[in-house]
């Protein structure tokens, strides 16, 4: 069987590396989009950029990483460098052994917990949730790529 001049195998390969490929893409574009916003916010608050160039510098970033994220997912290079783009897994963190990164983990744990269990709609709130600790240290880290360079 085919699809218009495709294999149904080759629809079928495809249909998989997606699959495979798209948490990947859309993990890297969440600490990209971190990453580019962190560093563009020290370029305005120094004068070295405007507004304008530094929101297109965002998008092009967000584009890159989502880019990267989608080609190392499809050739399966993440999951032989043992990169996760389960973003679920990313949402129960603790920040080491203190009172606050305790506390932290606790309301977000409390917080997935009660999305699970209220019958509602949960992966668009759990992505969302999860993705947090993500965009977070990217932007985190564009903050001291910022200063630095």
């Amino acid at each position: 069987m085919s699809v218009g001049f495709l294999s149904a195998e080759f629809v079928a390969t495809f249909s998989v590396l997606h699959e495979r490929a798209l948490p990947f893409g859309k993990s890297f574009a969440l600490f990209g989009a971190g990453f580019a916003i962190g560093k563009n916010i020290i370029k305005i608050v120094r004068g070295n950029a405007r507004a304008g160039v530094a929101i297109a510098d965002v998008i092009r970033d967000v584009i890159i990483t989502f880019g990267l994220g989608y080609a190392i997912g499809a050739a399966g290079i993440g999951e032989k460098l043992f990169i996760t783009a389960d973003l679920s897994s990313l949402a129960i963190l603790t920040a080491g052994n203190s009172p606050l990164g305790d506390a932290a983990s606790i309301v977000i744990n409390r917080i997935i917990g009660m999305i699970y269990f209220s019958g509602a709609d949960t992966g668009l709130m759990t992505m969302f949730i999860a993705s947090v600790p993500l965009f977070s240290f990217g932007l985190l880290l564009g903050i001291i790529f910022g200063f630095l360079f």
